[in-house]
């Protein structure tokens, strides 16, 4: 769970689905992907569970960003790693995420599909039946 604060309220958001698999949430509102430490840790193990390899760049630079987690959080590193996606007729493809990681206090954050990632994949937002498409 995430908690959100807003004027002396808070609310908590889930951020796994209910049978415990990782997942991600759609967030057209951030321009580019992000993901906690803890997220990015399950996600890659996962990975080479499956026989699958993630990969870890350092930053040239870190990345700071803030409107997550408490005030401003630092990335040092991106990752990259084989995700397995399930389409609409039941198919299941290996595809590839790559996000800047937040470590320290944000290291708990969920991950973030932002709209850089949804505009290179032509993705088509279907909120009446809640899905996610991606053409092709």
């Amino acid at each position: 769970f995430v908690s959100v604060a807003r004027k002396g309220e808070t609310y908590h958001i889930a951020t796994r689905l209910p049978d415990g698999r990782l997942s991600w949430i759609i967030d057209p509102g951030a321009w580019k992907n992000l993901c906690g430490a803890d997220l990015a840790r399950q996600m890659a193990q996962a990975a080479k569970d499956a026989g699958l390899k993630p990969v870890e760049t350092r930053r040239a630079e870190p990345l700071n960003v803030s409107g997550v987690g408490k005030g401003s959080q630092s990335c040092k590193w991106d990752m990259t790693c084989p995700t397995a996606l399930t389409n609409a007729d039941g198919d299941t493809r290996i595809h590839a995420i790559t996000t800047p990681v937040v470590e320290g206090d944000g290291a708990h954050l969920p991950g973030l599909l932002g709209l850089a990632s949804l505009e290179r994949q032509r993705a088509i937002l279907d909120t009446g039946a809640r899905l996610l498409i991606l053409p092709g």
